[in-house]
């Protein structure tokens, strides 16, 4: 019987298991270059303001919101690190999330950019406080991006500036290893709060493509500025308090 086995053995491997394992190689490789298709760019999401705004004058004021009291950590003197402070601390966007998106081409392509779908899910502010960081000063800082106000509704309202004036959406013509960037600003002058995820509708060699842009599997968070809780403000080593509306100096 080893003799009969050991001839079917290789009966199986030289002349049956090739023509039983071919179709599946070939459907693994369709497979392999559907996928490879399926995803011409990647598309990096950053939160972290020192990051966005490294290397920029500190010409932007910072605010976020913490749900309960103020942390025991004292906040960093550069506002651009706040985000990061609040990170660590439960904390999350008072008024304005700020995002900036980072598009790299996996191919050479076309592509072009729609206006993302945002969606949304509202509630009451929990009672908690929200900081304030001042800008020393500067001239307006207006990069290219997509301006988003989520108080308009269930369907936040989009709008894609230049330089701070409406236009029309981007569109590349990239060659593989690209890169492009895009800002995504989201506001709430409202006394609500907002979690919110989005989806970017590219279209790629005339193919449309949505990258889902959201926190590392989480939503976003936006607290509206006029929420009815505490509001605190640090021009220098202390807090004080200020009113919603009232803006102070430095603003």
């Amino acid at each position: 019987m080893e003799w009969l086995w050991g001839a079917l053995g290789g009966v199986v491997a030289g002349g049956v298991a090739g023509p039983l394992i071919e179709p599946w190689s070939r459907r693994l490789q369709r497979l392999g270059r559907r996928a490879a298709v399926e995803k011409p760019v990647d598309v990096h999401v950053e939160w972290d303001q020192a990051v966005i705004w490294s290397g920029w004058p500190p010409w932007m004021s910072f605010r976020n919101y913490f749900p309960g009291k103020l942390p025991s950590e004292p906040p960093p003197e550069d506002g651009r690190d706040w985000s990061g402070w609040a990170d660590r601390n439960g904390g999350v966007d008072l008024g304005l999330s700020m995002l900036r998106l980072t598009i790299v081409a996996k191919s050479d392509a076309t592509v072009v950019l729609d206006t993302p779908m945002v969606s949304q899910h509202v509630r009451p502010v929990p009672e908690g406080v929200g900081v304030l960081k001042p800008a020393p000063g500067g001239p307006d800082v207006n990069p290219r991006r997509y301006e988003i106000k989520l108080d308009m509704g269930e369907r936040p309202w989009v709008e894609f500036q230049d330089e701070g004036t409406p236009g029309p959406a981007p569109s590349w013509l990239l060659n593989k290893g690209d890169v492009e960037q895009l800002h995504i600003w989201a506001r709430a002058e409202d006394d609500q709060h907002h979690e919110w995820t989005m989806e970017l509708p590219l279209l790629v060699d005339g193919r449309r493509v949505r990258i889902p842009v959201d926190r590392a599997g989480k939503p976003f968070v936006t607290v509206g500025d006029a929420h009815p809780h505490k509001h605190l403000w640090r021009p220098a080593d202390e807090w004080l308090t200020w009113k919603p509306r009232e803006d102070p100096p430095g603003w």
